[in-house]
């Protein structure tokens, strides 16, 4: 009796002691491990049981496991990387408390292609939008000015057919597909950098920075500005720059990728077209250019702007002055224009400012030295010619009068006549220096080139030297300007030459006689 008693206990307590274990169960909180199926070592977020009041670990398999705390607290980031692949028990546990088991399933981390690049869009247009996207041109048109934060670009206008129009200080907007995977396989290559690729050559000066992600397409949108590289001493930079905005001359559309520091770039099915002469600029800079050739031609014909003076030869020194002006603000305001910043003055452009400066100058000073020169010995002659006509012919007590009372045949009389006759002779030497000399100012213009290059013997080698080599050293000045969109530095030597130039040709003017 007392058996069969303790079996009916018995049978009774198991429905109670399950009873028990089950509420204790439904006492734990479930948690989600998402995603549930995880490629190695990509890491997995725990969520559904806050633990502000204590210390959270992970348990997977019976062992504790490193987290990272989520941003709201209630959510915590774990590493698949030491796990091996299968199934694997989780537990988060607060304190003495723990969670409900979850199940977390690693598999081995397929091979990982590198993002690609999917669109480019400009955010802050000023040149309206791709005329391929029809309805984005109401959000350009409304975008107006380019905003002081990046617009979140649109799906609806950030695709591989669209084309957008992008000026430098424009703010560019790169969306990149599977990026995330890619940094979280990568760490080492996700911490460098991201920079902006145009067909394959990296512009380290654009450095992409995170806008927005959308997990549902697994896309990031990163945002740069379309900035030309100011800094002078990062050469290599300015001559991509230089090399990208020659191949906009002569490209509508340009390939435009992304990639960490130092590379490789990405693949991409995007393209930009770089308008590297905006039009109110060019027309701005082409006016102000236009408007000074006109000006020092008008003034060099109408003024003694380019002779020494009105109605006078034309001055090749003050020719060369001025065609190193013009080519040297011309070359500051294109740079200007077409980097979107002000052109570093280069010491090349402040020494041939400064050789045409001082060659200009010591025309001058010469031919101002020779004209003063000429007038002293003219009036020379003058005050010499009336000196000796008033001592010869003089009626009180000139030495015609006096030989007029002298007594005839005596030594006085003979001394006068003696007298007479030599300064009569330096009188008529005298008038034929006068007869020969020429004012200064009695020279006039024989033509332009005849002017520059000619003197009075005809063409001189000197001048035209000088002429020749200004014309090559302007070529080439034009030329690396229009080739590197910065102001050149030639070396030493060729300024050397310059300067021996300008020397020569200020040497050889010393003895020139006025034509």
């Amino acid at each position: 009796m007392h058996h069969m008693m303790n079996n009916t206990l018995r049978l009774l307590l198991v429905p109670i002691t399950l009873a028990a274990c089950s509420q204790t169960t439904a006492a734990q909180t479930v948690i989600t491990v998402t995603p549930a199926r995880v490629p190695s070592p990509h890491s997995a977020v725990i969520t559904g049981m806050p633990c502000s009041n204590a210390p959270a670990t992970v348990v997977i398999d019976g062992t504790e496991k490193p987290t990272i705390a989520g941003r709201d607290g209630n959510s915590f980031e774990v590493s698949t990387g030491t796990l091996g692949a299968g199934t694997h028990k989780v537990v988060l546990r607060c304190g003495d408390k723990n969670s409900a088991d979850a199940i977390l399933e690693v598999v081995p981390s397929p091979a990982i292609d590198a993002p690609r690049v999917v669109c480019a869009q400009n955010i802050s247009p000023r040149d309206g939008a791709p005329s391929s996207e029809a309805d984005s041109q109401a959000e350009s048109s409304e975008q107006g000015a380019r905003p002081t934060k990046p617009a979140k670009p649109s799906s609806a206008n950030c695709d591989a057919k669209s084309i957008w129009t992008v000026r430098l200080e424009d703010t560019l907007a790169v969306r990149i597909a599977g990026y995330d995977e890619w940094a979280t396989l990568k760490r080492e290559n996700a911490a460098a950098p991201l920079h902006v690729f145009v067909e394959g050559i990296e512009l380290d000066n654009l450095r992409l920075r995170a806008m927005q992600r959308d997990p549902a397409s697994d896309t990031a949108t990163f945002w740069t500005t379309f900035r030309y590289e100011t800094d002078g001493s990062k050469t290599d930079t300015r001559d991509r720059w230089a090399q990208i905005l020659r191949m906009a001359r002569r490209n509508d559309s340009l390939a435009i990728s992304a990639g960490p520091s130092g590379g490789p770039q990405w693949a991409t099915s995007a393209a930009i077209k770089v308008n590297s002469y905006p039009t109110l600029l060019s027309w701005i800079a082409a006016t102000v250019i236009g408007g000074l050739a006109v000006g020092l031609a008008w003034a060099a014909r109408k003024t003694p702007l380019l002779r020494d003076f009105k109605d006078g030869p034309y001055s090749l020194a003050r020719h060369q002055m001025a065609v190193w002006f013009l080519v040297v603000v011309s070359a500051y305001l294109f740079v200007t224009m077409t980097t979107g910043a002000a052109a570093a003055t280069s010491t090349t452009a402040l020494a041939l400012i400064g050789i045409s400066g001082a060659t200009g100058l010591g025309a001058v000073l010469i031919d101002r030295q020779k004209r003063n020169a000429s007038e002293s010995e003219r009036r020379n002659l003058q005050d010499e010619r009336d000196t000796l006509i008033k001592l010869i012919g003089d009626d009180r007590s000139g030495l015609q009068a006096q030989l007029n009372t002298a007594a005839a045949d005596s030594a006085e009389r003979a001394q006068l006549a003696a007298a007479i006759q030599s300064k009569s002779e330096r009188l008529e030497a005298v008038k034929a220096l006068l007869a020969q000399s020429t004012p200064p100012k009695a020279a006039r213009s024989r033509g332009w080139l005849n002017d520059l290059l000619g003197d009075e013997d005809g063409v001189s080698f000197h001048r035209l030297q000088i002429a020749v080599w200004t014309i090559v050293l302007v070529v080439t000045f034009v030329m690396a300007v229009w080739r590197t969109f910065a102001m050149p530095e030639f070396d030493a030597t060729t300024l050397g030459l310059m300067g021996i130039s300008s020397g020569t040709y200020l040497g050889f003017k010393i003895p020139e006689r006025e034509s």
